[in-house]
């Protein structure tokens, strides 16, 4: 499930967005028992926020619903 998008700017602080899509996520809807992430950078920006809210954080190098999103950009004419 992607439970956020958004397309930041270059002067945006992407490690606060991260955590506030994680934590505002865990607030409204409850903790989630897994996140997978795609890479090293947000395994690293949220591995200590699942340690200590005890969250499975695994990387997966394929996942189908950013991969068709990312894919999706290929049909608009830029």
């Amino acid at each position: 499930m992607v439970i956020d998008q958004y397309l930041l700017a270059p002067e945006d602080d992407e490690v606060q967005y991260v955590l506030d899509m994680v934590i505002n996520y865990i607030l409204n809807i409850g903790k989630p028992r897994r996140i997978f992430v795609r890479d090293e950078y947000l395994l690293y920006l949220l591995t200590d926020l699942c340690e200590r809210g005890k969250i499975d954080l695994q990387v997966k190098e394929r996942l189908k619903a950013i991969d068709r999103f990312v894919e999706s950009f290929s049909e608009f004419q830029f």
